[in-house]
């Protein structure tokens, strides 16, 4: 049996004693198997044990080891969203989790199939998750390559498993009819939003480009809208973005109706201004909160519910 470690030192109680004992696979079988170093008469000592283990290098994610790779491939992701590079640390999560202490010498292609297969098999990841945890797995090892760390990479030619237990979430996304969309403006034309939220559902832009829309983007007497960018939050932090891609970042001309619409709107705004007083921040936001500062999702959520969207009847 060909055994690796796949986490680091953990310390149990059992009875009386304190065990310390590492998760592992068998390379051969690919089955989960723990491996215990030793069991010690108190917490501390057991501690201390564990702690030898990972400094002796056998069980760290020293340099050279497919976690140490994955780590500093994601961080040297800067020229993605912020929302990509969490994809990529979440894919780079469940790699470390399965692979992680493999050196990338030892790093072979029967343990990347075999531990996608067992992903598969267990139900954890959908063919999506599995397809993301691949591309972030040869990207990382493509450029240990170009750096000659290795002198290929294991994972260049290692397929997706044929069977997934998990089924990938189902979107029901239908598109309106006329009438549907009659009925949301109707139901829209008296609250705060109405009017951005009118361009959304005319012209198609996501929550995230509605949230960063600016009036300085807004040209009502020739009747543009630019589309520049978007607000998302990443681990609840507001992060400003570029569009995905050029086609993202656009000019929409919109109809008369729209921009009377866009016209009351500013004026309600500059109202609110004239509230806030002191307490108003400018951000030059199309949807912002009533002291003009940034909304979070969950507050255009909330926003967007209610009695209001329940007279749609959009169902």
């Amino acid at each position: 049996m060909r055994w690796k470690p796949t986490g680091e030192p953990t310390v149990r109680k059992q009875r009386d004693k304190w065990t310390v004992r590492v998760e592992g696979i068998d390379t051969e079988t690919g089955r989960v198997r723990p491996r215990q170093i030793g069991t010690y008469p108190s917490q501390g000592a057991a501690r201390v044990a564990g702690s030898k283990a990972t400094a002796s290098g056998d069980l760290s994610l020293a340099r050279g080891t497919l976690a140490w790779l994955l780590d500093r491939w994601v961080a040297s992701r800067t020229d993605v969203s912020a929302k990509s590079k969490l994809q990529y640390e979440w894919a780079a999560g469940h790699l470390k989790a399965g692979l992680g202490q493999l050196t990338l010498d030892k790093l072979d292609r029967d343990d990347i199939a075999r531990w996608l297969e067992t992903s598969a098999a267990a139900g954890k990841l959908s063919r999506r998750s599995l397809q993301i945890c691949r591309m972030v797995l040869r990207a990382a090892l493509a450029d240990a390559v170009e750096e000659g760390l290795l002198r290929r990479s294991p994972a260049a030619r290692v397929p997706l498993p044929k069977v997934v237990v998990r089924e990938a979430a189902a979107k029901d996304v239908d598109a309106w009819d006329d009438a549907q969309v009659r009925a949301f403006l109707w139901a829209v034309a008296e609250h705060r939003w109405g009017g951005p939220l009118r361009i959304a559902v005319l012209y198609g832009l996501r929550r995230s480009e509605l949230l960063a829309l600016r009036w300085s983007g807004i040209d009502l007497d020739a009747g543009t809208v630019t589309i520049a960018g978007g607000l998302v939050e990443v681990r609840g932090v507001p992060v400003w973005t570029e569009g995905k891609n050029a086609r993202s970042r656009r000019q929409i001309v919109v109809e008369a109706e729209t921009v009377r619409v866009l016209r009351s709107h500013r004026a309600a705004q500059l109202h609110e201004r004239m509230q806030a007083g002191s307490e108003r921040q400018d951000l030059d936001l199309v949807v912002p909160s009533k002291t003009g500062r940034r909304c979070r999702r969950g507050t255009s959520t909330r926003r967007l519910s209610g009695s209001s969207f329940e007279r749609a009847s959009l169902g």
